[in-house]
């Protein structure tokens, strides 16, 4: 399973924030372009059931296309995840 986000040009500094309310552990990795496109590095990432993540970059991203992607091997997905983007750094804590 994956969920587009779009990163506007002005606009590239970027949070990503999960949470996974299901029982079984979740992956979670950030590609560019199409769900099997470009991974970002150091997006990989296994949280548990109940558990939450975020990441956020001091850089800023390149404008275009981002998905965030879902497995867990096989048992159902059950979650809420927001992508919030801004033009400052200190747009993403407000």
């Amino acid at each position: 399973m994956s969920q587009p986000f779009q990163v506007p040009e002005g606009y590239g500094f970027v949070k990503i924030w999960v949470k996974n309310e299901g029982k079984q552990r979740m992956t979670i990795s950030l590609s560019k372009d199409s769900p099997t496109g470009e991974l970002i590095p150091d997006s990989i990432i296994s949280i548990g059931g109940g558990s939450s993540w975020s990441i956020y970059k001091t850089t800023p991203w390149e404008p275009g296309n981002y998905y965030v992607n879902f497995t867990s091997g096989g048992s159902p997905l059950k979650g809420i995840t927001v992508a919030r983007v801004g033009a400052r750094l200190a747009e993403l804590n407000s």
